[in-house]
């Protein structure tokens, strides 16, 4: 088994509850930069349902992994100075988050709700997301196509 030391914000902090073979146990799960580990160790289950445990809280987690399982075994508190944020890091193909395309992604989906609403569930064509795409420019860009809305898609 490989030994491992992760720091970061709980991401998800919970307690699963199961019964087998007539004997009831308690599963600790917590999710820190991504990677979800459990414990059989009560105590840290306790400390979840009390709240002593909870997300958004900085730690540092040592924890083994045998491949398919991460099971953590300390967990120390640790101020939040001490760990980068995560969006301070890149890429696991090393580049940059594009945050621009984000951006367009979150402001195209706006568009295509408001495109539900007003519309329905129709089919989509190369039309009316051509449409929506010039919705997206205007709203990210600022610019409008010959000097006006084509206000035809609503």
């Amino acid at each position: 088994m490989e030994t491992n030391t992760i720091k970061g914000f709980i991401e998800e902090a919970s307690v699963k509850i199961g019964n087998t073979n007539g004997k009831e146990w308690k599963r600790a799960v917590l999710r820190v930069n991504g990677k979800t580990m459990a414990s059989f160790d009560e105590n840290y289950a306790k400390d979840i349902s009390e709240g002593r445990l909870k997300v958004g809280l900085p730690i540092e987690v040592n924890y083994t992994t045998d491949g398919k399982y991460n099971t953590f075994t300390n967990i120390f508190l640790t101020e939040a100075k001490n760990i980068q944020p995560l969006s301070d890091f890149k890429t696991a193909k090393n580049k940059e988050v594009d945050w621009k395309a984000i951006s367009r992604g979150k402001v195209r989906h706006g568009v295509a709700v408001a495109f539900i609403q007003h519309k329905g569930l129709v089919e989509l064509n190369g039309e009316i997301i051509d449409r929506m795409e010039k919705f997206v420019d205007y709203i990210m860009e600022g610019k409008k196509e010959g000097g006006k809305i084509d206000e035809s898609v609503f």
